[in-house]
Formats: structure tokens, sequence, C-alpha cells
């Protein structure tokens, strides 16, 4: 089994955290750097986003100062996901236990809406890029062709994701990893045994073993 990463929409789980302008600035710099490294592919072409695109897939320049966000507003204690990407050790600690070396954590410092700061956070850039999903053992699934025109042979994945949902993937193209992105239907997901170290430890920030509406994001291995 493996697990469908949800960020949980809950109060408690969701504060307001904007990145700064410098490290904006820097986030689109390293994108367009990771874009550099194929000049014969646009960034609609479906082999530049087989391989995760501008965001993942990739390792990229470690920037020369950590990254900073800004906790505009928060609803109780810090979650251990602060966003998606902003993850605190615990998360870091967990991905690398499982895949070291593999995935990119950028040192990330967080202010609190009291001016104080946290050098103690991460942003996680995940550096797998995967077509997994096992269509035929899916459930309330189609495929999708955004460009027919130009390319006929491209298509994604599409779900209306609600309570009829089932998602499966294949195991022998997951073999030790902890986390990944799924090109094709355009989520990331987590190991059974990353999502079930989150559940015994009570990490907070994502939807586990259910999102609010009730649906289960445990994931099928075929």
């Amino acid at each position: 089994m493996a697990w469908l990463m949800r960020k949980s929409i809950a109060r408690e789980d969701s504060p307001m955290v904007n990145w700064t302008p410098e490290t904006i600035e820097e986030i689109l710099k390293s994108n367009a750097e990771v874009v550099a490294r194929y000049p014969h592919l646009s960034m609609d072409h479906p082999e530049f986003l087989a391989k995760g695109g501008a965001a993942t897939g990739h390792h990229t320049r470690m920037p020369e100062r950590p990254h900073e966000a800004v906790v505009e507003e928060l609803f109780g204690p810090l979650p251990d996901a602060l966003t998606s990407s902003i993850v605190n050790d615990r998360i870091k600690n967990a991905v690398e236990a499982i895949e070291p070396g593999v995935h990119q954590f950028i040192p990330t410092i967080i202010t609190m809406p009291d001016g104080s700061r946290d050098a103690s956070w991460w942003a996680m850039r995940i550096c797998h890029s995967i077509d997994a999903i096992a269509a035929e053992h899916c459930v309330d699934f189609h495929e999708y062709r955004p460009k027919p025109t130009e390319y006929p042979d491209y298509f994604l994945y599409r779900s209306n994701e609600d309570n009829r949902m089932r998602v499966a993937v294949y195991k022998d193209r997951l073999a030790r990893k902890a986390i990944w992105w799924d090109w094709r239907f355009q989520h990331t997901f987590f190991s059974e045994q990353l999502g079930q170290y989150f559940l015994d430890n009570s990490v907070r920030g994502y939807c586990l073993p259910v999102d609010e509406l009730k649906r289960s994001m445990h994931v099928i291995e075929v």
C-alpha cells in the first residue's frame, strides 16, 4: 500500500505562510536553470513534464542563503508541514531514513508573527518524477489529453476525486522510494512506510489516513 499526499486544510494545520520576495526570486531563478538544461524542449512538452517539469524531479543548485518565509497568521502550534513543501526535521529525517540523499532539502528560516526567527525548517524538493498509476485497477479515473493536436499520444489522468475514487499504483516502479511525484496524475505520493511513520508519530499537516471529506488516502499497490 502507499498513500496519496494531500495537505490538511484543517484550521489548526493551515497557518498563513508566504515566501519572502527574495526567496520567490531565488526559486524562479532555480526553476529557470532547470528549464535551461533542456533547450530542445518547451516547458509544455510531454518529455519535459515527464521529467518533473521545473519544480520537481531534479536537484537544483543550492542557494547561497537559506530560503525565508513569513508566518502571517497561525491558529495553534505549527504543524510539521507548513505547506506542501516547507517541512520540519521530523519529516526531513523520515524521508532521508528511507532514501538518504535522494531528495533535496533547502535550509529555510521562518519568521513568526511575533518577529522571532526559526531556522529549523526545510524546503523539500521531490526528486522522483514517475508514471506509476495502474489505471486498469483505479476507480473514477479517465485519460485527459491536454494538447491532442500537438501531442496526440500525450495524456494525463484525471478523477472527480470524490468518495468513489480508488487509486492504484505499480509496486515494481516504487521499490525503496519514500516519496514521489506522479507526473501523469500530477499528485505526490508517500510510501506505506513513510505514511505509517507519520501516523504512528502524530505528524501534522497531511490528511492521513483520511481527508476532511472522509476520503481514504490509502493507495493500492499492484
